[in-house]
């Protein structure tokens, strides 16, 4: 299953971390690859956290498969989404 990530400027490091790491523990747990994750940003450059930590995307959000011009939770439905989530920042 494909997790998406977007990652905007000045994100909480802990945030973009804790996701990613209970994705990891998933896939330790099931030993298997269950969940592939992805980090998207608003482009290809790196991403300066809340905390100076720097982040590189997996891929730029125009340049994602299926990536829509603008983006709404309540569309998540249209690009066949079992689940959309938000995180909070700040």
């Amino acid at each position: 299953m494909r997790i998406v990530i977007f990652v905007p400027s000045d994100v909480h490091s802990l945030e973009l971390a804790g996701l990613t790491d209970v994705f990891a523990e998933a896939n330790a747990r099931a030993a298997s690859n269950f969940y592939e994750v992805a980090i998207v940003a608003e482009d290809d450059s790196v991403v300066p956290c809340a905390s100076g930590l720097r982040v590189l995307p997996d891929i730029a959000f125009d340049a994602y498969e299926g990536s829509p011009t603008r983006f709404s939770w309540r569309e998540a439905s249209e690009f066949q989404c079992r689940r959309a989530s938000g995180s909070p920042t700040g």
